[in-house]
């Protein structure tokens, strides 16, 4: 079975894959407030997220979510950096970009991250 992960697209993101195949996988999320992108995990890799972040967990829609706020962000960095979503998972599963994401993680245990998005 196959899992997906939605990452939420903002103003700023969506203007860093403006132009890129990226853009047409963009869709309306919540009643079309928000655009996001599914990126399908495979049975193995979904299993070592859901064992590197125990919160996550998997939704009954096959989404994993209770993720951290940081794994989210270095995979849209490395979906945008490579252009594709396998290689992208395959980028933050690395020993070194994951043992970054995991220390970032245990620091949202006592305050998430603000969020850089600019109010109209």
């Amino acid at each position: 079975m196959s899992y997906r992960i939605l990452i939420i697209l903002d103003d700023k993101r969506m203007a860093r894959i403006k132009g890129t195949k990226l853009e047409s996988y963009a869709k309306g999320i919540y009643a079309g407030c928000l655009r996001g992108i599914d990126i399908d995990v495979d049975d193995k890799r979904a299993d070592f997220i859901l064992k590197m972040f125990p919160r996550s967990r998997i939704d009954s829609m096959g989404y994993i979510e209770e993720l951290p706020v940081s794994f989210k962000q270095e995979l849209f960095n490395a979906l945008a950096e490579s252009g594709d979503f396998s290689e992208a998972i395959d980028m933050v599963l690395k020993p070194d970009r994951l043992q970054m994401i995991k220390e970032k993680a245990a620091m949202e245990d006592e305050k998430l991250p603000v969020p850089n998005i600019k109010l109209k």
